[in-house]
């Protein structure tokens, strides 16, 4: 009888065993569930669309410069006289031509059928902008992967669109008359001589935005550093405000001479002005007539000709 009993107590702890064994699998449950857990993806998820919404402003903030470059490059090219010397007789403006040429057809075949090139475009606008247009992915490792590159198309996105609207004068709020500005500065502390100078017009060289000592030992030639594509000098500012401007989007300039008969320096810094964060001032920073080309199909095609004829070299 003791044996029987015995045998039973046995088998029945070989059965809570097994049912222990099959509830729980030979790798760690919390750390399985974790990986699956649909709160954890999505607080996962959520931070990883916000880091990849920074590296695309910061995309699209590298992407500006990469198209002012290659569009002051091919400007450079035009005027080279050695330009067809190094490229076996071909003219600078063929990598550009045949560029727009491909421009011209892709917008010839969408222009052919309009509904279905709109309802694809949309689509895959779509699926790269919105976190929703696509399913949540099995594991939180695969979550924020999908979640960084779709904040990533958004920040890129959002640099594009303001970019484009963006100037300095947009960005500096009313226009204040030569008066206004005289008794604002006087109550910043200026004397009167002294504001009376920063509210007469600006005439000055302006902020170079490739900068006139050069980067790395590279630097533009006159022709191109002191052109509208390179100067940030909006019309009709006043000295004043090109003093502020200059100082928060220049990370080199604190201030400026006054003649001598105002009798003071001026010092963004006295004045309590702060820098712009380096991403803004590359943005606010670009002249409004280099926004434009660079924005636009002309300095587009040019940047993506130089850059695609770069590519092309053996």
């Amino acid at each position: 009888m003791d044996d029987t009993k015995t045998w039973i107590k046995r088998r029945n702890a070989d059965v809570r065993a097994k049912r222990l064994a099959s509830a729980s699998p030979s790798r760690p449950v919390g750390v399985s569930g974790l990986n699956h857990s649909a709160a954890v993806k999505a607080a996962a998820g959520s931070m990883a669309d916000t880091a990849g919404e920074m590296v695309g402003l910061a995309l699209g903030g590298a992407h500006l410069a990469q198209g002012a470059v290659g569009a002051m490059q091919f400007a450079e090219n035009l005027i080279d006289p050695t330009y067809g010397l190094r490229h076996g007789g071909q003219p600078p403006w063929l990598p550009l031509a045949q560029t727009a040429d491909s421009a011209v057809h892709q917008g010839w075949a969408a222009a052919r059928h309009p509904i279905r090139s709109i309802k694809a475009g949309a689509s895959r606008a779509n699926v790269a902008l919105n976190p929703f247009a696509t399913p949540v992915a099995p594991t939180v490792t695969d979550e924020m992967r999908r979640r960084f590159n779709i904040g990533k198309n958004q920040g890129e996105v959002v640099f594009d669109a303001v970019t484009a609207g963006l100037s300095p004068e947009s960005m500096a709020g009313p226009v204040l008359s030569a008066e206004e500005q005289v008794a604002q500065r006087m109550a910043q502390g200026m004397s009167a001589r002294m504001a009376q100078n920063l509210a007469e017009p600006y005439v000055g060289m302006g902020h170079h935005y490739f900068p006139q000592r050069g980067v790395l030992g590279i630097k533009l030639p006159k022709m191109l550093s002191d052109s509208p594509f390179n100067v940030l000098k909006p019309r009709g500012i006043s000295r004043g405000d090109m003093h502020e401007l200059h100082y928060q989007v220049d990370p080199k300039f604190h201030g400026a001479r006054l003649p001598d008969r105002v009798g003071q320096h001026w010092s963004g810094k006295k004045l309590g002005l702060k820098k712009d964060h380096p991403l803004v001032q590359v943005v606010r920073g670009a002249p409004t007539a280099l926004k434009r080309t660079v924005g636009g199909t002309t300095g587009g095609v040019a940047g993506a000709a130089n850059v695609a004829h770069r590519e092309r070299k053996p």
